[in-house]
């Protein structure tokens, strides 16, 4: 606990209060965040990002000696644009509670600050997976969507029509989904899962399938075949939806891109007119997706 000299209020902001102030990033710092575990995180200068689908080649062409080299137009397809938001947060502290030395109240807001900044960015980010299923993005369908349009015609699905529940039949049915994902000339891209994302409350179902040395719903010794998929597992506390799971591939695969504009920071100064001091906090940041492809889930089944 932090103390400071009785009768000597000023060292309190000379000395006591940076430390305080320490308290709010040592907090910070205490959780594990999934951001970095499923988005590509990158650098901002600027209040808005946008990015633009492009049409991938078609297969190189045979040609005749001396024929010329056939091109291809770039068809442009959907934008993306990310305009950062501002999250801040403050609270105050009395005169009196500085001079009654009530550090524990101090502690648990200057700690709690952190806490709630930590909180709004891994729910923010959650939303991409939670509201993956609903909520229309870029191209006009959702995240994960039975019917996300090709630039060069067609369509491509990342989720099921019928969901299934995580199970081994449900997981090799999801990763043979990702496996067929092609580009938008429709060729495969050959994209494999490296991570399997879920609610807390499948984590002893996840171990059982990934990691046991057999297979695990059957008696007799057979392999565990999902061990040749080298596929990771996360449990991550902030996905709502306790049957839906997701599979993704190497993050750089992906189009979930969390675009850090100012990283959390708190500031705290004396109040001249109350006696006591004020604090305040914040941090710039959007968290989206511009691409689908990469990522498969399934809502499960009710």
């Amino acid at each position: 606990m932090v103390m400071i000299r009785p009768n000597r209020r000023n060292t309190f902001f000379e000395d006591a209060l940076p430390a305080l102030e320490a308290l709010s990033y040592e907090e910070w710092e205490t959780y594990p965040s999934m951001i970095d575990q499923f988005f590509n995180k990158v650098p901002c200068k600027r209040e808005m990002i946008q990015y633009s689908s492009l049409s991938d080649l078609p297969p190189a062409q045979q040609t005749g000696e001396n024929e010329d080299t056939p091109y291809v137009d770039v068809n442009e397809g959907y934008k993306k644009t990310y305009i950062v938001n501002t999250y801040k947060l403050g609270f105050q502290m009395s005169e009196e509670m500085v001079e009654d030395d009530r550090y524990q109240e101090m502690e648990k807001y200057h700690r709690g600050l952190g806490r709630s900044h930590f909180q709004t960015r891994e729910t923010i980010a959650a939303a991409v997976f939670n509201n993956g299923f609903t909520s229309n993005g870029y191209d006009g369908v959702p995240l994960f969507s039975t019917a996300h349009p090709l630039i060069e015609g067609g369509t491509d699905a990342n989720t099921l029509t019928d969901g299934v529940n995580l199970s081994r039949d449900g997981l090799r049915t999801m990763i043979r989904l990702m496996e067929s994902t092609v580009d938008e000339q429709g060729y495969p891209l050959m994209i494999k899962p490296e991570k399997l994302i879920i609610h807390g409350d499948n984590e002893y179902v996840a171990y059982e399938l990934l990691q046991s040395p057999g297979d695990a719903e059957s008696a007799n010794l057979k392999t565990n075949a999902f061990n040749m998929k080298n596929l990771k597992w996360y449990s991550w506390q902030y996905l709502t939806d306790e049957n839906a799971f997701y599979l993704q591939a190497a993050t750089k695969r992906t189009g979930l891109k969390f675009i850090d504009r100012i990283p959390f920071s708190s500031e705290a100064g004396r109040d001249f007119d109350s006696g006591g001091y004020k604090v305040k906090s914040r941090q710039r940041f959007v968290i989206d997706f511009d691409a689908w492809r990469g990522m498969v889930a399934s809502p499960g089944t009710t």
